[in-house]
This record gives structure tokens, C-alpha cells and sequence, in this order.
């Protein structure tokens, strides 16, 4: 009986870690979210700091498998991802999407933008910015500017350097949605 019990207990852990690297996801589910948020290069990618600066950086960040849904940073604080846009060898997206009639994002909080720069071989630059707004009371300009807690130190407006984890290329391209 006891042998039964942890024979059972090892195949529910060994799926459960076989989950983390391919998720389920229903294909109507991602069929929903390809028509909401789109699709880039960068879904399904795991990146690790490799930035030699003196300064702390975000040691890991994912992105969603099948779809732009989210960016996962250092597996604890999750952001929504809206308006991807790719030009060349960059990304960028914002966070949130909807603005009040002055202009002013209402999910203030979380109001962050991203630019991600391909260097090549694998080698990618992050950088996270605020939303800062000018102008008038009634008509306000959203200006991006650096965000000094996705690094900490002295210099935190040089964008951080990322290695694209090489698993995670594997799960990307092995990841099927579920019927």
C-alpha cells in the first residue's frame, strides 16, 4: 500500500513538473487569445540575465506560450501585454491599454512599457519603462521613461542583456494546444 502511495505521488510530481514546461492550454482558449493579443517570436521564450554592469537586474524573464498574453518576471510578477509591435530587431509593447477621456491610463499602477532589442545570437536587450504624462490637465501626452525598479543601482537607464534560455526553444517549438 505505501509503496502504491509514492509510486502515485512521484507520477502526479513528474507531471507536474512536465506541465511548467508545456502548458495546457485548450485550443479555443488559445484560439481567443491569438485573436485578442496576437502572436510574435518571443512566445514560449525564457530569458536569464547574463548583464555584467554593476547593478541587479530581473534574473529571469518568460514570456506565454501560443500568444502575446503576458511577460513573466522572475517567475513572480505577471503583465499583460498589449500592442506588440516589432520593427526590425525590436519589440515593444505596453502593459494596459485603456485610457480615461484625459489620456491618463486607468490601471495607473501597472502602466509600464517594453523595448527588447535582438542583438543576435541569442543575445537580447530588456528595458522597462514608466508612464510619465505632460502637458495639459484635460489633454495629457504619455511620455515612457526608464524604470528604475526593474534594475536597481546606479545606472538603471542602459538596457539589461538576456540569453534566450535554449529549453525553452525546444518547449516553444514542441508546444501544441489541447483539443
Amino acid at each position: 500500500m505505501k509503496r502504491a502511495a509514492i509510486l502515485l505521488s512521484l507520477i502526479s510530481a513528474a507531471s507536474v513538473a512536465n506541465a511548467a514546461n508545456y502548458p495546457y492550454i485548450e485550443c479555443e482558449d488559445l484560439k481567443m487569445d491569438i485573436e485578442e493579443h496576437g502572436t510574435s517570436d518571443l512566445n514560449g521564450l525564457t530569458f536569464t540575465s547574463i548583464d555584467t554592469l554593476d547593478r541587479m537586474t530581473v534574473p529571469k524573464i518568460e514570456f506565454s506560450f501560443g500568444s502575446n498574453v503576458y511577460i513573466e518576471l522572475n517567475d513572480r510578477k505577471q503583465y499583460k501585454m498589449f500592442d506588440v509591435v516589432k520593427e526590425g530587431n525590436k519589440y515593444s509593447f505596453t502593459t494596459t491599454k485603456e485610457k480615461n477621456n484625459l489620456g491618463i491610463y486607468v490601471d495607473r499602477k501597472n502602466a509600464f512599457a517594453f523595448e527588447i532589442t535582438d542583438l543576435g545570437n541569442g543575445e537580447y536587450t530588456f528595458q522597462m519603462f514608466k508612464a510619465r504624462y505632460e502637458g495639459d490637465y484635460t489633454d495629457k501626452k504619455v511620455v515612457w521613461v526608464p524604470y528604475n525598479k526593474f534594475v536597481q543601482g546606479d545606472d538603471f537607464e542602459t538596457p539589461v542583456r538576456y540569453a534566450v534560455d535554449e529549453s525553452s526553444i525546444d518547449a516553444r517549438n514542441e508546444f501544441k494546444c489541447e483539443n
